[in-house]
């Protein structure tokens, strides 16, 4: 795997290049807060399908983790579920304003800073690539 430069200039989170199908699982334990699986497989942005495409957002009380652009979200998912460290949380894809690249927008909030949750506290998602890529790959 490897980091996708993107199109659509600057973003929060890293995008990480990964063939269609490619099972994504959950760097850290938490509570589903917000999910979507309503766009068809390869489905770029539509009313039915938003820029994330489909994803699953978890929240473990200190940090927010974003998976996004999947193919689908593994079944029996949903909001207020608990998943925990290395669940499945789907396979990966092509859904929403992913530029028609297949990868995983991978976005890490920290909650804990100094900004308001309203306002985001971006933070370095490398730490928590462990279940996608080595270290070396990441860092480069």
């Amino acid at each position: 795997p490897y980091l996708v430069p993107s199109s659509y200039g600057f973003h929060h989170g890293v995008d990480i290049n990964l063939p269609r199908g490619t099972a994504i699982v959950a760097a850290r334990g938490g509570t589903i807060t917000r999910l979507n699986n309503t766009c068809e497989p390869d489905e770029q942005t539509t009313a039915n399908c938003p820029g994330c495409g489909n994803w699953v957002e978890i929240d473990d009380g200190k940090t927010i983790y974003q998976y996004c652009h999947l193919k689908q979200v593994a079944e029996g998912l949903a909001v207020g579920q608990k998943v925990r460290t290395g669940q499945d949380l789907g396979i990966s894809g092509n859904t929403g304003l992913s530029g028609n690249v297949p990868h995983l927008h991978f976005t890490v909030v920290d909650l804990t800073g100094v900004a308001p949750v309203s306002q985001k506290f971006w933070s370095n998602a490398y730490p928590y690539l462990d279940a996608w890529c080595s270290k070396k790959t990441c860092a480069e």
